[in-house]
């Protein structure tokens, strides 16, 4: 009966991922008892079994070898509470957050689905040019924790063309700044001269720009968490999704720029990487951030997400299409 719903639970997966959770949480409920019966816990005093190797496998949680469904109920048994800790913590704790949580449930799935493939939060993904991101995995999304950076530098005074290049500015027309806060397009630049909401534009393959929806998702959820509030206020989320470094200071209640390390509870890890005006001239490096969505506002602006280094606040604003903003990719 067991092997039979495995099977199912894993048909199911391939078919219905956007669904994944509450069809996992249910399998749980119906199987998870059983799984004393199949050894997957031999201690019931609620301490940890070591592992017999130092090796870390990931999503391996009973230590038995394998990613399997058996990993996936472990854990699941984990979170609802039936179970004491798996036997190789770290092998549940997929994104090495020290806790086990839903996020490491889902890579875990991941991984079964999609044999040795991508698992959202450990690994990495790499553009066009070579250059290699990572990722986190925030409520059902899965982000870019760092800002894009792909495309061929050029001088701040002259206008992103059409011509079959990418390109991007650099604050100050310094590289280096780049290779620290990511480079600054354009937005129709950044969509590849596309006006459709949610595509590939610049981002690598199997990745594309947010859309304004999907960036008010990913607001939402973390406004939802009571762990990445400051003072339980639900508009004070931008210290969880900014980084911990470059950002300037300020005393300010909940602003970013108060207490640097208790920034970025989320891994989203937001950089202050400025702007380029409509006139050419590279502005705010240090105070704020700005970041396109992929939805239009007009013909002439576009929708984004803005974080000031002196305010708690996200702020969704737009802005003109002129203007160089960061850019951040999520996978499809």
């Amino acid at each position: 009966m067991l092997l039979y719903l495995s099977n199912y639970l894993l048909n199911k997966l391939l078919k219905m991922k956007n669904s994944i959770l509450s069809f996992l949480l249910a399998f749980t409920v119906l199987v998870g008892l059983q799984a004393q019966d199949l050894q997957l816990n031999d201690k019931t005093d609620g301490t940890t079994l070591a592992s017999t190797n130092n090796l870390i496998t990931p999503g391996d949680a009973n230590c038995d070898g394998v990613v399997d469904i058996l990993d996936v109920i472990t854990i699941s048994n984990y979170i609802l509470g039936l179970n004491p800790e798996p036997f190789c913590f770290n092998n549940a704790d997929l994104n090495n957050d020290g806790m086990i949580n839903l996020n490491d449930l889902i890579a875990t799935v991941n991984i079964i689905v999609g044999g040795s493939g991508f698992t959202c939060g450990i690994s990495t993904v790499i553009d066009i040019d070579g250059n290699e991101y990572n990722t986190v995995f925030i409520g059902d999304q899965c982000w870019m924790s760092e800002n894009l950076n792909t495309g061929i530098r050029i001088d701040g005074s002259i206008t992103q063309t059409d011509n079959d290049v990418i390109e991007k500015y650099c604050y100050d027309d310094s590289e280096a700044n780049c290779d620290i806060y990511g480079g600054l397009y354009q937005w129709n630049e950044m969509m590849q001269y596309s006006t459709t909401p949610g595509v590939r534009g610049i981002c690598p393959e199997g990745w594309h720009l947010p859309t304004d929806a999907e960036w008010s998702t990913l607001i939402q959820y973390v406004s939802n968490q009571p762990e990445y509030l400051c003072d339980g206020d639900t508009n004070y989320i931008a210290k969880a999704l900014a980084a911990t470094t470059h950002w300037d200071t300020i005393s300010n209640t909940c602003a970013i720029g108060n207490d640097l390390l208790a920034n970025n509870a989320t891994g989203f890890s937001a950089l202050p990487g400025g702007g380029r005006s409509t006139i050419g001239s590279f502005v705010v490096i240090g105070n704020d951030g700005f970041w396109w969505s992929s939805t239009e506002f007009a013909s002439m602006g576009a929708w984004g997400q803005i974080m000031y280094y002196n305010h708690g606040y996200v702020y969704h604003n737009n802005g003109f299409k002129t203007t160089g903003f960061s850019v951040r990719c999520l996978r499809d």
